[in-house]
């Protein structure tokens, strides 16, 4: 198993991946979630949803019989929110063509001789036992990934399979002994992932002087935690240790979405 350290706002980060390709780097996906708050829905349908962004109306369009009813219109502004980066100058539609995972572990990771630690677990065990509790606070996404772009009037593949990981991370107050270590790690859903095969149709655009760049999103649920020391003799819990968390979201973990662009 890969961990990834690295120290945020002096608070120690670690980010868990089983190894899988094109895995998504903690430090990269921990800013603030953009505000969706002045994007507006201005109808829906079962097939698209229109909202208004900076004044102009953006379609969202639900291919392969995906279904609005089946999908959290917030997760739709983000994705509008995301594709804003021009401000729409190029297109003011995007489309929605998947909404799933490959794979997902829920299982947590085996413990790890180079997790920190500020003492010595073996005495620990016999003493303590550690109980983590989770406060989610929102549901929001991680970077939008670049999978492939597609001309005009084409389908064209992937060269090689890539993979779009949405990756459980925590930050810790203190350095955690193994014990506290296993129960956070055993609390949080590890890892979604969803593979785009050398195989997988991407079709470009129907109209002319455009090219269509398909995008994977992945969502979080985040939140904050509290690690409980209990005495196993007396009985006695204190706060052993707190930070925030993130894990793939249990909802909807990846999107898969497009937009087209003038060449």
């Amino acid at each position: 198993m890969k961990k990834i350290k690295c120290l945020v706002s002096g608070s120690l980060v670690v980010a868990l991946s089983l190894g899988v390709s094109s895995s998504i780097s903690f430090a990269e996906e921990n800013s603030v979630p953009s505000n969706i708050s002045n994007i507006e829905t201005v109808s829906i349908s079962e097939d698209n949803v229109v909202f208004k962004d900076d004044n102009k109306e953006v379609t969202v369009n639900m291919e392969n019989n995906l279904n609005s009813n089946n999908v959290d219109i917030n997760d739709l502004k983000y994705l509008v929110d995301q594709a804003n980066s021009d401000g729409f100058t190029e297109s003011d539609e995007i489309n929605v063509y998947d909404v799933s995972y490959d794979e997902v572990s829920t299982s947590p990771p085996p413990k790890t001789e180079q997790m920190p630690q500020n003492d010595e677990y073996g005495a620990e065990a016999l003493l303590y036992s550690y109980n983590t509790t989770k406060f989610f606070s929102d549901r929001s996404p991680g970077d939008a990934k670049q999978i492939i772009s597609v001309a005009y009037g084409q389908t064209s593949h992937l060269s090689k399979s890539k993979t779009v990981t949405a990756e459980s991370s925590y930050t810790a107050s203190v350095g955690l002994n193994a014990g506290a270590h296993e129960s956070l790690e055993s609390s949080l859903r590890v890892n979604a992932s969803k593979t785009y095969t050398k195989s997988t149709d991407f079709k470009g655009p129907s109209k002319k002087g455009y090219s269509r760049m398909y995008y994977a999103t992945p969502f979080y649920d985040r939140g904050s935690y509290n690690i409980y020391k209990t005495n196993k003799v007396t009985g006695k819990s204190s706060k052993y240790a707190t930070g925030d968390y993130r894990e793939a979201s249990k909802q909807t973990p990846i999107y898969s979405w497009s937009k087209d662009y003038k060449n």
